[in-house]
């Protein structure tokens, strides 16, 4: 009885030394004088003390700590700078959605994921953000807020070209992060406005519904907890929970490892010409993956939404992906080889991705705005080796453009400032140059033209209202971080920043002599008819015109897999 007593005292003890450990946690996570940092770890120790003794406080933990991320992120510190800080909260958005999946809060766990998911290209979107409905109540704090929020979007990354030399890299670090100050204080105060009161703040589920009103959108949720997917269906006012109990964390790192040996031991890092020595392989280890990722993660879902395998009236639907989901093709998962039919994403859906899901709604139609006038940007010659295909790639999109409004830069002309000045003039946009990923400084990742490279931290100061699409014939234009596979930190994800509603990209690096083929055909169908092409369209475009280049004779699964869309 004496020992039975004893342990209930122990249990009881540490009942009490936990509740008193949350409620210091909780006390130090919530504090309105504590640095961002600090505030962070507590309310990871919060979360992890509310989730042994499933204390009440659980959701408030993981509310409190994905409402903290931001504020480590601040907007008033260097890109560099937040994405470091970001490396650094390791999965806690994650978590928190998986503790609200367990809870049966779909509705939260979708909301949490948007809020936490590519944080500083939201912060960056939402200097671009228009003001016109302040404007009509409080002109003046419209027009400071506009201003200040142009400084800031000028000065994104403190570019030495845009620098004033007359003052230190310090003083001109303390006058933006004076000027972000300036502007969480505006935004609070048009927050005490009457109807502004969620001014800026992160969408819910009634804002992002819309984002499904042309197919399904998926957010796949990857967590050491569990692993889950989201979907939003347009006309279905609640999320659309699909448990994945055989992926797991682990199987997913380990999957993804798995295909970067594949990806290394077929050379396939930047465009290039090979000869039969260099030829591209790995099929069969590539067929693996792929049937994984059908039989755990796509097939699920496609059955939880009842798609049909009906190639003639084939919908749209968008992945949202997080973890090491971001640097594998989910867009192409399936059984291949067998005699089995229809067992591959392609055959039910037209696939994209969505760096999140507020990027997919409709900012404007703007078609309407401006007439079609395409950019080819060509540059063979710079780079690690010379890509004479790109000339064969610029021959066939003349052909097709026909007479339409053609704006060329070949060779010496796709130089850096001639190309970013023709991209303010043109709304649609081919790019056929070599590309690189930078893994020591992401936003460093770039495309190599003629005497220099535009990076992608250039990239993103483009502010392009008028800009429709991207075909971004070069290597490596989506292949992301993995220190930080939740920010979309690469080319494509930039040229959506900029401006591109919809962009055409590469995971991993294309095949010279197959990329005209792939251009070709996406150029004839999405220009067929004659009309002004429809940027809405290119995701079909591209998915017939690899579905074309599959059909051919002895082409190796890593040449078409690369080719996927970004947006709407």
């Amino acid at each position: 009885m004496e020992s039975h007593d004893s342990k209930r005292q122990s249990i009881l003890l540490q009942t009490i030394i936990l509740t008193s450990l949350v409620a210091q946690l909780s006390a130090a996570a919530l504090s309105p004088v504590g640095s961002p940092s600090l505030r962070l770890t507590a309310a990871r120790k919060w979360i992890h003390a509310a989730l042994t003794t499933n204390h009440t406080s659980l959701l408030a933990a993981c509310e409190c700590a994905i409402t903290i991320i931001p504020l480590v992120a601040w907007l008033g510190l260097s890109i560099p700078d937040r994405h470091q800080h970001l490396v650094q909260t390791g999965g806690i958005v994650r978590k928190a959605a998986a503790i609200a999946i367990s809870l049966g809060e779909y509705e939260k766990a979708l909301e949490w994921l948007e809020q936490g998911l590519s944080i500083v290209w939201t912060q960056i979107l939402q200097l671009r953000t228009p003001v016109d409905q302040l404007r009509a109540v409080e002109p003046e704090l419209a027009d400071r807020l506009l201003h200040v929020s142009s400084l800031l979007d000028q000065g994104i990354q403190g570019d030495k070209a845009r620098s004033d030399h007359s003052r230190s890299p310090e003083e001109e670090a303390r006058q933006y992060r004076a000027l972000a100050k300036e502007r969480d204080d505006l935004v609070e105060k048009i927050r005490s406005l009457p109807k502004f009161h969620d001014f800026l703040k992160p969408l819910g589920l009634q804002s992002l519904a819309g984002a499904a009103k042309e197919g399904p959108v998926v957010v796949i949720n990857v967590s050491e907890e569990r692993c889950d997917a989201l979907a939003l269906v347009y006309g279905i006012n609640e999320v659309i929970h699909i448990p994945l109990p055989d992926l797991t964390s682990a199987r997913v790192k380990q999957l993804q490892i798995d295909f970067n040996a594949l990806l290394k031991a077929g050379g396939v890092r930047q465009r290039a010409v090979r000869d039969e020595e260099g030829e591209i392989g790995g099929d069969e280890g590539c067929k693996r993956i792929l049937a994984e990722l059908w039989d755990h993660l796509v097939n699920p879902v496609l059955d939880s939404l009842a798609f049909n395998s009906d190639p003639d009236t084939l919908p749209r639907m968008w992945w949202c992906v997080t973890g090491p989901l971001a640097f594998l093709p989910i867009h192409a998962a399936g059984v291949y080889d067998t005699e089995e039919s229809s067992k591959q994403i392609q055959d039910y859906a037209i696939p994209s991705y969505a760096p999140t899901i507020s990027a997919l709604l409709d900012r404007s139609d703007v078609s309407t705005y401006k007439p079609f006038r395409h950019l080819s940007v060509i540059e063979p010659s710079s780079g690690p080796s010379y890509i004479p295909n790109t000339e064969k790639e610029l021959d066939y999109i003349r052909r097709r453009l026909h007479n339409r409004d053609h704006v060329v830069l070949h060779k010496a002309d796709a130089t850096k400032e001639k190309v970013m000045n023709a991209m303010r003039d043109c709304n649609w946009l081919h790019l056929a140059c070599h590309g690189t990923q930078d893994a020591v400084n992401p936003t460093k990742s770039a495309l190599v033209l003629h005497g220099g490279k535009l990076t992608l931290e250039e990239i993103i100061r483009l502010n392009l209202p008028h800009a429709e699409f991207a075909f971004l014939s070069a290597c490596q234009t989506m292949t992301g971080d993995e220190g930080l596979s939740d920010e979309a930190v690469h080319i494509a994800g930039g040229m959506s920043l900029a401006g591109y509603r919809s962009v055409v990209a590469t995971m991993w690096s294309i095949e010279d002599v197959l990329a005209p083929k792939v251009a070709d055909e996406f150029y004839a169908r999405l220009l067929q008819d004659g009309e002004r092409p429809d940027s809405r369209k290119a995701a079909e475009a591209l998915h017939f015109s690899v579905k074309k280049l599959r059909e051919e004779k002895d082409i190796k699964m890593l040449s078409w897999l690369p080719f996927v869309h970004l947006g709407i």
